[in-house]
């Protein structure tokens, strides 16, 4: 009779502890004001002053990078729904009831609509007029102005499930195209943008692509990368550099998008010329860059530099948009480590190329890491972390 009473007492005490360790994070925003869980996507305003992040938690944060402050948002929101319109000072995100909501940093003023899905991503025109958003299955959806949402982009099976990577989209800063990057078959150029159409409208075009954005309707695709893969457009709207895990990192003029103008270096092996490497001009690697060099995500300083951030390690790699060979390593720091270990939080990093500043997620604190660009030293410090 003893032990059963002692039994009942340990599984209930076990029970109540379980509880408490599942509120702990909301007694921690409780106490901070500040997120508890690592962030999952970050975005940045174009001048580098601020910045906003949705959190594994369900929390949303406002960093004013500028006098090194913040403050929470929401506690209950889509945590793949921060965005910072480029060129304005407005930022969205998503609660979990689906609503979107479009905040202004210069008057606290706020509009919101509704949508009918969580969304995996989302974007928004410099205008306001322009809104475009990815579900689970990477469908893209696309609203002007006030009018109703439109499927423009069938969803895939596969898709996040299968590849635990957001569908990225980003908006050219004229606000005339949008780019699409997610996964690249690597025979993918056999199939034309008609013949996407028809296997269930777009479904399995999920490799980098460009769309029109006055049309809605995709107008290339940019075949020659394999597996996940990270695409962004230069701020001038001039190039589109892409990168994939298996490591080819191809640059592409937009008004030309057939093929690549060329290939960056492999950083162990150098350039493939005539179907053999040439490492001739090739940098050396940091001693403790273990890895291969696979693209995680891809992010101009610039107009006209770029840094490569490989998967699991915490290093940008310096990049000048005509020349394929790597400039130079910045190292990222370890304390705290930023957020380079997973596909699924490649969007916990972004950069504001006219202020030269780019901002990671840490890999397993709830804060940001802040890192300032000197373009004439080629520098990268950390001039911010938080907490």
């Amino acid at each position: 009779m003893m032990r059963a009473v002692v039994l009942d007492y340990i599984k209930l005490t076990l029970r109540h502890l379980t509880r408490l360790w599942a509120l702990l994070p909301l007694l921690v925003i409780a106490c901070t004001g500040q997120a508890s869980g690592p962030a999952m996507v970050v975005s940045v305003s174009a001048k580098g002053d601020y910045a906003i992040s949705s959190h594994k938690d369900g929390s949303v944060a406002l960093w004013d990078i500028q006098n090194k402050s913040a403050r929470k948002i929401s506690n209950s929101a889509n945590i793949y729904s921060a965005y910072f319109v480029k060129r304005a000072p407005h930022y969205l995100w998503q609660e979990l009831d689906n609503r979107v909501h479009i905040a202004n940093t210069e008057n606290d003023k706020e509009v919101t609509f509704d949508l009918t899905f969580p969304v995996y991503g989302q974007a928004l025109s410099t205008d306001l007029t322009h809104y475009f958003a990815s579900d689970e299955g990477w469908g893209i959806y696309y609203r002007h102005g006030n009018s109703p949402l439109k499927l423009v982009k069938s969803a895939w099976d596969k898709s996040f499930i299968g590849f635990g990577k957001l569908l990225n989209l980003s908006i050219s800063t004229d606000n005339k195209q949008l780019l699409q990057s997610g996964y690249t078959y690597e025979y993918s150029n056999k199939f034309s943008l008609e013949d996407y159409k028809k296997k269930n409208f777009y479904s399995e075009m999920v490799s980098p692509a460009i769309w029109d954005i006055s049309t809605s309707k995709p107008v290339a695709k940019l075949d020659g990368n394999a597996a996940k893969t990270y695409a962004t457009l230069s701020p001038n709207g001039t190039y589109v550099v892409s990168g994939d895990e298996n490591q080819h990192g191809l640059v592409w003029l937009v008004a030309k998008p057939e093929n690549p103008i060329y290939k960056l270096a492999n950083i162990r092996f150098g350039k493939l010329v005539n179907g053999e490497w040439d490492a001739s001009g090739l940098i050396k690697k940091p001693d403790d860059f273990s890895r291969s060099g696979t693209f995680l995500t891809i992010k101009f300083l610039n107009d006209t530099q770029f840094v490569q951030i490989s998967y699991g390690e915490p290093y940008a790699i310096l990049y000048e948009i005509n020349n394929p060979l790597p400039l130079k390593y910045f190292e990222l720091g370890t304390s705290p480590f930023p957020a380079v270990s997973d596909y699924s939080r490649n969007a916990a990093i972004d950069s504001a190329p006219e202020a030269g500043i780019l901002v990671t997620g840490q890999r397993d604190g709830n804060g940001i890491n802040v890192y300032k660009y000197d373009k004439d030293k080629q520098t990268l410090k950390k001039i911010w972390v938080t907490h």
